[in-house]
């Protein structure tokens, strides 16, 4: 899973000449996102953060963990 910025679709109504966001709409299907593979790699950076929080090194733990939380799969 690479770290990668996903591309949005807003959407947005007016209410007295003021926009409001509807919210946010991704440009994948939930249902076509390669799950196997998804999985695959969340359980490598989360035994990679496991082994970094072992050892104790706090910096690298974080640094996974940004990964982690940030990533979007390619779709």
């Amino acid at each position: 899973m690479e770290k990668a910025k996903t591309k949005l679709k807003f959407r947005v109504a007016w209410q007295q000449d003021i926009p409001i966001c509807l919210g946010t709409k991704p440009d994948y299907q939930w249902q076509e996102l390669p799950w196997k593979q998804i999985e695959k790699d969340v359980y490598k950076l989360q035994k990679r953060i496991y082994r970094a929080s072992f050892r104790g090194d706090v910096k690298v733990v974080r640094k996974l963990q940004k990964i982690l939380i940030r990533s979007v799969p390619d779709a």
